[in-house]
């Protein structure tokens, strides 16, 4: 027989017996109750209690509830992303020295050109659903 010392609701031990008088601080338990198991999650009987059973005496915290999904980003939000991406792209080009000197003033105008009607996207008519990207000016 399987007997277990239980100190604050724990087990704190087990044994196996076949003279159960010889343990009083000992009781009885079944073969499927784990070893330092909280005896609180079990009925008398030791049949486990249901997570109701549990969330209603307070042993388990309900689980949280899930986030709510990121909403999709509005029209705006994805124009002004394409236009700072592309703004990210272009620094890579103009913020280089080495790369800038070797353009002619035409070509830096360009980029100059290219840049600001970038920044001047969201000022458009059609802003954000009917926009007209400009072109990036070719090396």
């Amino acid at each position: 027989m399987l007997m277990a010392k239980i100190v604050d609701n724990q087990i704190i031990e087990f044994i196996d017996t076949d003279k159960p008088e010889n343990y009083p601080d000992f009781v009885e338990v079944p073969e499927h109750v784990p070893s330092n198991a909280d005896v609180r999650f079990f009925h008398e009987d030791w049949t486990p209690k249901t997570e109701a059973e549990l969330l209603a005496e307070g042993l388990i915290e309900p689980d949280p509830e899930p986030e709510p999904d990121e909403p999709e980003p509005s029209a705006e939000e994805q124009a002004r992303w394409k236009r700072d991406g592309l703004l990210y792209e272009l620094d890579a080009i103009v913020s280089n020295p080495l790369r800038w000197n070797e353009f002619d003033d035409e070509t830096k105008q360009a980029y100059a050109d290219y840049r600001q009607a970038l920044l001047d996207v969201p000022q458009q008519p059609g802003f954000p659903e009917d926009v007209e990207w400009p072109e990036l000016p070719q090396e």
